[in-house]
């Protein structure tokens, strides 16, 4: 194999890497984002929102002509056409589906929770099957004509696409669990307007789908916080009986938080979507987005609380966590080769200067690709809170030079000049400035802020560094005549912020107020269309 065939392999490989990590994080982003479709089109009349969405999800993780969703109709479980989202394709679909029902390849496909592809009577394309099913019934099946090759599908994408599908299942549950509290609602305000005669008719009703719904439900006493009553859905989440709870305060059985600071005793007593934490009798917690509404029963205000358990959200965030610490060190493996061949291959030679070039840019392509991934580890860390600070002296003057000489392509393409000052005069030789941190991380801090000012400074200008080393505090300010949109200033260091810029992640400055809270520092900025910008970073000294 010869040195240009070995280049392009790498770069192959790579490429492969890249798309799977691509694939891997939409195909989560994805599935976390269904359960957070599921409250707001859980409110409309029918579920055409919900499959409608299902099929753009599905879309997006794998490329078809046309998707169709059969629901199954409930007590007979035949399967009826409810959604097309291609109706060109629907008559090829209907005809594909009733010669899979024909040979028991549909029957097949609802007892198998995964993607199964079977070729279409033709034998030209594939048509792909995928129950939508939670673990309590079978809502419907998803039909969709591949426009791809089943075999370029990754593994990854089959196993989210399934998460997905689980997904949409809970989505359509719990539209049907709101449709039926909503019609009953309707149903019984109506009675008890035009009926008040038959109070204890209305009282039965209502105790029947109390005890029917699959949403959690406490009636909570307003004054005393005392649990008054509870459904069977409320009692099964929170793994009880009914005298585990009635008569009971919530400060001390199922809630976390002390008498003193109940939420029953503020303003933010009555809630809507509002996500918090259930203590179930054995100590356990299950995560709930729940709503508080006040009602009043023979005269005595109480608390109506309903609930829904989110902890297979919870579990599909936590999944997306867990694949890109996983990713990130899969990543690693095959860096190796790359960082590493370009050495034997000097060594075996004979190679041209050229080659040597190409050689040396594809091993510090691969250290430069390896720092990113350790970077991208330890933000995450610092995000999550499980960094471990070492903290040590650090000359910030000499991370400076270092950042700004590595990004002197940048500046120079851009036409840009600089200058570093120090208490306000032109920096001194050999002068030192030493701050409490991490090498690693200063330089990405400062590294980061210096490329987004060069990125947002008008061409032909000049970016100022000043260096105010005075007490126990090293400010630093970075100005360029750019100015941030007004749309992002107050959210300007927030995750995935940005606006306006090529190929902008909105990661840069996030991760400049992790690493600055990490260092034990602050950062802030000012903006104007007369002054520019102006980044201000304090940091601690040793």
């Amino acid at each position: 194999m010869t040195q240009e065939q070995i280049i392009q392999f790498q770069e192959k490989q790579l490429e492969l890497l890249r798309r799977e990590r691509a694939a891997a994080m939409e195909a989560l982003d994805l599935a976390a984002s269904l359960g957070s479709f599921a409250p707001s089109l859980s409110q409309h009349s029918d579920c055409l929102p919900i499959l409608r969405e299902t099929c753009l999800r599905a879309r997006k993780m794998i490329e078809m002509e046309g998707i169709a969703i059969y629901l199954a109709q409930e007590g007979t479980y035949d399967f009826s056409l409810h959604y097309c989202d291609n109706p060109e394709v629907a008559d090829k679909i209907e005809h594909e589906i009733n010669g899979l029902i024909a040979d028991n390849s549909f029957a097949y496909a609802l007892k198998t929770n995964e993607p199964l592809f079977f070729l279409t009577q033709n034998g030209g394309q594939h048509i792909l099957l995928h129950v939508i099913s939670s673990a309590s019934r079978i809502k419907g099946m998803l039909a969709g004509i591949l426009r791809q090759d089943k075999d370029s599908i990754l593994d990854t994408t089959r196993k989210l696409f399934s998460v997905v599908m689980l997904s949409a299942a809970h989505a359509m549950e719990s539209h049907d669990v709101n449709k039926l509290f909503a019609e009953d609602n309707k149903r019984l305000e109506h009675k008890v307007q035009i009926r008040t005669h038959a109070l204890e008719d209305t009282n039965l009703q209502l105790k029947l789908i109390f005890n029917s719904i699959q949403t959690g439900v406490l009636i909570i006493n307003a004054e005393t916080q005392i649990i008054h009553d509870a459904n069977p859905a409320a009692l099964a989440m929170l793994h009880c009986n009914a005298d585990d709870l009635i008569g009971k305060p919530c400060a001390s059985t199922i809630c976390f938080e002390h008498q003193t600071n109940c939420p029953f005793h503020s303003d933010s007593a009555l809630r809507h979507n509002t996500e918090r934490t259930l203590r179930t009798i054995s100590g356990n917690e299950i995560p709930i987005i729940e709503n508080v509404n006040e009602i009043m029963l023979s005269g005595q205000r109480y608390f109506l609380k309903s609930f829904m358990n989110i902890s297979e959200q919870k579990k599909l965030q936590q999944l997306k966590e867990d694949v890109e610490r996983i990713t990130r060190h899969d990543l690693k493996s095959p860096l190796n080769g790359i960082i590493n061949l370009p050495d034997i291959i000097n060594e075996v030679g004979p190679i041209n200067d050229e080659q040597k070039e190409m050689l040396k840019h594809i091993k510090e392509s691969g250290y430069k690709m390896l720092k990113v991934i350790n970077m991208s580890l330890d933000l995450y860390k610092m995000e999550t809170g499980a960094y471990t600070f070492a903290p040590a002296p650090v000359d910030i003057l000499q991370v400076m030079h270092k950042a700004l000489m590595d990004l002197a392509p940048l500046f120079s393409a851009m036409q840009l000049t600089h200058a570093i000052t120090l208490d306000g005069s032109p920096q001194p030789t050999g002068k030192k400035i030493l701050v409490k941190g991490e090498e690693t991380l200063l330089y990405s801090l400062l590294s980061n802020l210096l490329t987004n000012a060069a990125e947002a400074s008008p061409r032909e200008h000049h970016i100022s560094v000043g260096i105010l080393a005075k007490g126990e505090r090293i400010t630093v300010d970075i100005h360029n005549f750019g100015v941030i949109p007004a749309e992002i200033r107050d959210k300007f260091f927030g995750k995935y912020v940005t606006f306006g810029k090529k190929g902008g992640t909105g990661l840069g400055t996030f991760s400049a107020k992790l690493i600055t809270n990490t260092l034990g520092g602050s950062i802030s900025f000012t903006t104007s269309e007369t002054a520019g910008t102006c980044i201000t970073v304090t940091l601690p000294t040793p």
